[in-house]
């Protein structure tokens, strides 16, 4: 995968496109245009923060920071805490 060397190497793009976005997170790029059209209608984000460049909701120019890709991703972590019993507690021996 010729993409996931461009992270790896000395060679750091800040700013990636709709299209590199997409592969980073494993999704479609409609996934990304779904998310923002969502979130523009919702009036809070729904996907990942991004950045638009030629017009109100008629950008010509859509990128992504890879920090923001990466916050998106780490918000969605599952953490696991041991379940709570309920009800009564169970007698000893």
């Amino acid at each position: 995968m010729e993409f996931m060397r461009m992270f790896d190497s000395a060679e750091f793009i800040p700013y990636l496109t709709e299209a590199q976005a997409a592969e980073f997170l494993a999704v479609a790029p409609d996934t990304l245009r779904v998310w923002r059209t969502k979130s523009r209608a919702a009036g809070h984000l729904i996907g990942p923060r991004w950045i638009e460049r030629g017009g109100e909701g008629r950008a010509r120019l859509i990128r992504y920071r890879r920090q923001d890709l990466e916050a998106f991703l780490e918000a969605g972590a599952v953490k696991l805490e041991p379940k709570k019993r309920l009800g009564r507690p169970r007698k000893a021996g």
